[in-house]
C-alpha cells in the first residue's frame, strides 16, 4: 500500500513540475524584419495617405518599422508631420514606437506637440483609438477632393471612416451635409452610397439666406443633372 502511495505521489509530483514548466515557457517571440523596400512603400503609402495598402504591406510580414529610411525618416514621425493620425495608429498597431529617434534626434512624442490633434494623438499613444468626431471631419475632407472619376477608390476610403464611427448625418461648417456635397458634386456613386445606409436622413434640412431672406433646402438644392435627382429621389430625397 505504502508503495502505491509513494508511486502516486511521485507521479503527482513530476506532472505538477511539468505543469510548471509549460506555464512559464514564453511562446516564441516572431523575429521582426528588416526590409527597407517595404518601409519606402510604406512611407509612400502616408504620404498618399493610402491606409490599405499600408495594411496590406503589414499584414505580409512582421516588419521592424522603427527603421530610419536612406533619408532619415521615420514612419510614424512622418505620419504625425502630416496628422495621419488613422496611419499612425494603424503603425503603433504593428510594433512602431513614440520614443524612436529618427536621423533629426526627433521622436513621434515630440511631434505631437505642433500638432493640432495633440489630444487625440496622445489617445493613440496611450492605446486608444480615433475620435467618430476626427474621422466624421476627414469624412469631408475626402469628399471635397473627390472628383467623378475617383469615387470608387474615396467611397473605400470613406467606408473605414464610416466603420470607425463617422457620423453621416453631420453638417460641416459650410452648412452642408455629405449628401449635400455629393449632390454637389454630381457624385451619383457616393449618393447611391451615402444611401445605402439605415440611418442616414436623406431630407437632412438646413437654413441658408439669400437676400436677406431664409431657404430650408435639402440635398434636392444641389442636383444639377437629371442622373443625380434620379438617385436622389430614390434615396427618399423630396423636392
Amino acid at each position: 500500500m505504502k508503495l502505491i502511495i509513494l508511486i502516486l505521489s511521485a507521479i503527482f509530483f513530476f506532472s505538477c513540475e511539468l505543469h510548471k514548466q509549460e506555464v512559464r515557457t514564453p511562446p516564441p517571440v516572431e523575429a521582426k524584419v528588416i526590409d527597407l523596400d517595404s518601409i519606402e512603400t510604406l512611407i509612400a503609402a502616408v504620404l498618399q495617405d493610402d491606409y490599405f495598402t499600408a495594411k496590406r504591406t503589414l499584414e505580409l510580414t512582421s516588419l521592424e518599422l522603427n527603421v530610419i529610411n536612406e533619408q532619415g525618416k521615420l514612419l510614424l514621425n512622418e505620419a504625425i508631420k502630416l496628422d495621419r493620425l488613422l496611419m499612425g495608429e494603424l503603425l503603433i498597431s504593428y510594433g512602431a514606437l513614440p520614443d524612436e529617434s529618427d536621423e533629426f534626434n526627433e521622436t513621434a512624442r515630440e511631434l505631437i506637440q505642433k500638432s493640432a490633434y495633440i489630444d487625440e494623438w496622445k489617445t493613440i499613444f496611450d492605446g486608444g483609438t480615433v475620435s467618430s468626431d476626427y474621422v466624421t471631419k476627414e469624412s469631408f475632407i475626402l469628399l471635397s477632393e473627390t472628383a467623378i472619376d475617383n469615387q470608387d477608390a474615396r467611397i473605400h476610403t470613406m467606408g473605414l471612416y464610416r466603420e470607425r464611427g463617422a457620423d453621416i448625418n453631420s453638417i460641416n461648417s459650410d452648412n452642408q451635409s455629405l449628401l449635400m456635397i455629393a449632390s454637389s458634386k454630381n457624385l451619383v456613386k457616393v449618393v447611391d452610397y451615402l444611401c445605402s445606409f439605415e440611418e442616414l436622413d436623406p431630407n437632412l434640412t438646413v437654413t441658408v439666406i439669400r437676400r436677406r431672406r431664409e431657404f430650408h433646402i435639402t440635398a434636392m438644392f444641389y442636383a444639377q443633372t437629371p442622373e443625380m435627382k434620379s438617385a436622389l429621389r430614390n434615396c427618399g430625397v423630396t423636392e
